[in-house]
């Protein structure tokens, strides 16, 4: 079993909220063997299952925290709890309650969160296109993805 797992979160009938699933589509025959690539979707609390038994989680997710839309915006895991009041995700916020329970019951791995600021989807259609704004964000995506493996490759 892989100690790292790559987790793409988002839905991708809603346009932009799909990133995450959107670059690990891409990445995925990229990512060295030793890493689990997961379609965790709109996993909410069921991304537990994915946690267990992982040292590290590298989340790849939509992000509404106020910053420019396509901005690329990096959270370590002890951070994420700091947004609870915030949408850290434009279609869930299960994710941050998902850590908390983790924590609780000690599935607690390092995680790090790759987003993209897309804005409110508030009044947005249904659709399976990003913008192009959140498009032109996926090459620095893939980049902070592949830096963030050759850290943990490099430090075994």
């Amino acid at each position: 079993m892989s100690e790292v797992a790559i987790i793409g979160l988002g839905n991708l009938i809603k346009g932009d909220d799909g990133i995450g699933i959107q670059v690990i589509r891409e990445i995925e025959q990229d990512i060295p063997k030793e890493i689990e690539v997961i379609d965790g979707g709109t996993a909410g609390l069921n991304i537990l299952n994915f946690m267990e038994q992982k040292e590290k989680i590298i989340v790849i997710d939509a992000l509404n925290l106020g910053e420019e839309v396509g901005e690329v915006i990096e959270l370590d895991g002890e951070k994420v709890p700091e947004y609870e009041n915030l949408s850290l995700s434009a279609h869930d916020i299960d994710f941050i309650d998902a850590l908390q329970i983790g924590q609780e019951l000690g599935i607690d791995p390092e995680i790090k969160v790759i987003g993209v600021e897309i804005g409110d989807l508030k009044g947005r259609e249904l659709s399976m296109d990003l913008s192009e704004k959140v498009k032109q964000a996926i090459p620095e995506v893939k980049q902070r993805i592949f830096d963030e493996i050759e850290k943990d490759f490099s430090k075994n």
